[in-house]
Parts: structure tokens; sequence; C-alpha cells
């Protein structure tokens, strides 16, 4: 049971990050019911219904293709269904369109390993390593702006 709460709150966790960084604009679905869609996908895949929560997670993508969580729970249901090509792909679609999600390309490198596929985890390792150290680069170019705006107002 405990594992169950980790894995909800971890879901609801990445969902509300990726509804915060890439909304959903210009939609067949309003964000809204995208996210009720997403919990409710994944509230039948808690119960042991993947084929529902697969339906459900398409749908999102389909209504919504530019909304990249519905694209992360699909690939996550994939991989626990060990439909690893599939998720890759998933994930894949995701760092198509944000170069800069670590977290896909991070899972992308795990799913390599899992599936024995060492040459591939290294090379998806290095894009995620490359991801990371571009954020962390970025953040601290942000925070050099900040320090050199606060200093010009004092």
């Amino acid at each position: 049971m405990k594992n169950r709460k980790n894995l909800w709150w971890g879901m609801s966790l990445i969902l509300g990050l990726l509804v915060a960084q890439w909304g959903c604009g210009g939609a067949k679905m309003s964000e809204d019911a995208a996210v009720k869609r997403l919990q409710k996908g994944f509230q039948q895949q808690e119960k042991g219904n993947s084929a529902e929560a697969m339906r459900i997670y398409t749908e999102v993508i389909e209504k919504m293709p530019q909304f990249s969580t519905g694209y992360v729970y699909r690939a996550m249901l994939h991989e626990s269904m060990g439909e690893n090509d599939k998720a890759i792909a998933d994930f894949q679609k995701v760092i198509e369109r944000d170069p800069t999600d670590f977290y896909c390309a991070q899972q992308i490198a795990n799913i390599h390993r899992k599936m024995g596929n060492t040459a591939k985890a290294r090379e998806a390792d290095l894009q995620a390593q490359k991801i990371q150290q571009n954020s962390m680069q970025q953040t601290r170019k942000n925070l050099n702006k900040g320090k050199k705006h606060s200093e010009n107002q004092t």
C-alpha cells in the first residue's frame, strides 16, 4: 500500500510539473479536462485495467498532441507492460518537443539498460548528462543576470 501511495504521489508531482512546463495552448481539450483524464487513466492503471488506461492516455495524446504529459504517462504504462520499444518512442516524443527534458532522457537510458542495450544506454546517459549540464549552465546565467540587475539597482 505504501508503494502505491508513493507511486500516486510521484505521478501527481510529475503531472503537475509537466503541466506547468508545457501547458496546453490551442488544444481540442482543456488543460483541466486533460489532467482529469490522465488522473482517470492512472486510476484505471492502479486497478489493473491497463487497456482502459492506455485508451485514455492515447485519447489525451490524440486530442492534445502538444501536451507531452500524455506521452509520459503512456510511456510509463508501456514500460510497466514490458513494451520497452513503445515506451522509448513515447519518451523520445517528449524530448523532440522539449529537448531539455532530463527526466525522459534518463528514462530512455534506464530502459535500454534494463534491456541489456549497454551502448544505447550509454548514449542516452550522455544525452541526459548534456541536458542536465545545459540546464545548470542556464541556471547560472540566470542567477548572474539577476545578480547584475540587483547590483545595478543599488
